[in-house]
């Protein structure tokens, strides 16, 4: 896709994500900008997701709420946003196909996290077969 301009805000900000497989990775809460010396026009190299990317874009009280919430929660002790790298973007369309399966991808390690470690941990949270 090199060479290809989109409108960020239309065509990238709050799309879907989703694998080779069509399951769905995470949404766009922000992307990752690079400004070449020289006056050349800025490109995107990542794509930002979760509550710390959401947050920053908010702004404000909710913003900080979203991202002190994550603060709190994640296991690492100074949490990014989850990052996916550009140059795996294999189709956009109303959303976006990665070249990558779920699994392989930051996004979905915060949500796995979050689920061994805190909502498994809820009676009833497993709605396993009765």
């Amino acid at each position: 896709m090199a060479g290809r301009v989109l409108d960020a805000v239309l065509s990238l900000l709050d799309r879907q994500v989703s694998d080779p497989d069509g399951r769905l990775v995470c949404k766009v809460d922000d992307l990752e900008l690079f400004e070449p010396t020289g006056g050349s026009s800025p490109y995107v190299t990542a794509i930002l997701a979760g509550p710390a990317a959401l947050g920053g874009r908010l702004g404000g009280l909710l913003g900080r709420w979203f991202v002190a919430v994550q603060r709190r929660l994640h296991p690492d002790a100074d949490p990014r946003p989850a990052r996916i790298d550009f140059g795996v973007v294999q189709d956009i369309k109303t959303g976006m196909t990665v070249t990558l399966r779920r699994e392989q991808l930051e996004p979905n390690r915060f949500e796995a996290w979050t689920r061994d470690n805190m909502i498994d941990k809820i009676p009833g949270a497993r709605h396993e077969a009765e």
